[in-house]
């Protein structure tokens, strides 16, 4: 197995600190500005709503993007296998976060988080 040399691990280095950082300032405007939208109620919806989605991204992504790269050869099989077992985590973790919903929106006392998180159309009503 070949080396890297010192110049591609700081290019590396300097990209995988830009991804970071972009992602965590594009999120943190967001974050800002739903703040200065929303009211403190809606806020804390999106903010319970967001640790489950986040939650659920960390599972899905489960290291197979970092496995594709440390692979030395890859064909299209790996590819497939990759986006088969995503996807099939990722409607395995929607039909689990569906499921518990409700249980969720009545632990936090909010009725109006069961729609939310099952990503449903329905309109909130009083």
């Amino acid at each position: 197995m070949a080396g890297i040399s010192k110049e591609q691990f700081a290019k590396g280095t300097i990209w995988k600190l830009l991804e970071r950082f972009t992602g965590r300032g594009i999120s943190l405007i967001i974050s800002v500005v739903l703040a200065r939208l929303l009211t403190p109620d809606d806020y804390g919806l999106i903010a319970l709503t967001t640790v489950f989605t986040n939650l659920s991204e960390i599972l899905i992504d489960a290291g197979f993007g970092t496995a594709l790269i440390r692979k030395k050869e890859i064909d299209d099989g790996d590819y497939a296998c990759v986006f088969a077992i995503s996807s099939i985590i990722s409607i395995f973790l929607y039909m689990v976060l569906f499921s518990i919903a409700p249980f969720v929106s009545q632990y936090y006392v909010r009725p109006e988080l069961t729609p939310v998180l099952n990503l449903s159309r329905y309109h909130f009503s009083n």
